[in-house]
C-alpha cells in the first residue's frame, strides 16, 4: 500500500461491511486498500494498528459492545481509537429530522447516547475516553437541500425510514 500524502509511512486500510460502499470509497481514494469485512468481527490480528477511525457509521453497526471490543483488540499498546458521529439527541432541529420526523425517531433508537458510548468504551478497556461535541452549522439554499433530499441514497438517514415516511 502506497504511503498516503497527507500521513507519510502510514498504511492506510478501508473497512466496510458492503461492496457498494467500497466501491464508492475507492472512488475517493486509491492510497487506501480498501477491505470488505465487519466492524464486529474485524479481519485483522490483535495489535495490528496505532490508530483507529469510524467516520459516521456506529449507527450502523448490529453488535456495537462487539466492535468496540475488537478495536480495542486490534489496537497496539497505547493505540489509539477516534470516532466521530452525529448527536441526534443534540441537534433535533436538524433539517434532516425537521422534513422527515421518522429519521429523527429512528437515529435516536440507532445512535447510543454520548454517555451510553462512553461507559461502554471505559467498560472495553479504553482510557482516556473523551468526548467533545463539535457543533457544525452549514447555510446551503433550501433548494440545494432539497436536491440533497432527493437523492435518497446520500444520505443514511433517508434510506433507513419506509418509503411512506420518505
Amino acid at each position: 500500500v502506497a504511503d498516503h500524502p497527507r500521513v507519510p509511512f502510514a498504511r492506510l486500510i478501508g473497512l466496510d461491511r458492503f461492496k457498494g460502499m467500497l466501491h464508492q470509497a475507492q472512488k475517493k481514494s486509491r492510497d487506501i486498500r480498501w477491505i470488505q469485512g465487519d466492524g464486529a468481527s474485524l479481519p485483522f490480528r490483535d495489535a495490528s494498528f496505532g490508530f483507529v477511525t469510524s467516520q459516521y457509521s456506529f449507527h450502523h453497526v448490529q453488535h456495537k459492545p462487539l466492535m468496540i471490543a475488537e478495536v480495542f483488540c486490534a489496537l497496539r499498546p497505547g493505540g489509539r481509537f477516534v470516532m466521530s458521529n452525529i448527536s441526534p439527541r443534540d441537534m433535533p432541529g436538524w433539517a434532516i429530522y425537521r422534513f422527515f420526523p421518522a429519521a429523527w425517531e429512528k437515529d435516536l433508537r440507532d445512535f447510543p447516547p454520548k454517555e451510553e458510548i462512553q461507559s461502554l468504551l471505559r467498560k472495553t478497556g479504553f482510557e482516556n475516553v473523551r468526548m467533545e461535541l463539535l457543533p457544525r452549522t452549514s447555510e446551503k439554499p433550501l433548494q440545494a437541500f432539497a436536491e440533497n433530499a432527493r437523492q435518497r441514497i446520500h444520505v443514511s438517514q433517508l434510506v433507513t425510514i419506509s418509503d411512506a415516511d420518505y
